[in-house]
């Protein structure tokens, strides 16, 4: 697929959302960012990113969010409590 071939539908598509003003760097930059949300290794996003992500890229795409927050802190509350009650 050509460059030419993917703008020309890019273009298409985002004025029909009504978003004329998205970049293929927002799509890349939301893609990043939910793949950092999910998980994702060092190595998934380099591999995603064209394997040249820097460490400072790597921290902008997964930095998080609230409900990522509260998630992390719910997973790690239920792994703290039965060690803590298993303590004599």
């Amino acid at each position: 697929m050509s460059v030419r071939y993917l703008m020309d539908r890019f273009r298409l598509a985002r004025e029909a959302a009504g978003r004329p003003d998205l970049t293929i760097h927002h799509l890349r930059h939301t893609a990043l960012t939910i793949a950092g949300q999910h998980g994702a290794t060092a190595a998934e996003f380099q591999a995603r990113a064209g394997g040249h992500a820097s460490q400072a890229a790597m921290a902008i795409y997964q930095h998080a969010t609230l409900d990522r927050d509260k998630s992390l802190g719910e997973k790690i509350g239920t792994t703290y409590e039965p060690w803590q009650a298993s303590r004599p």
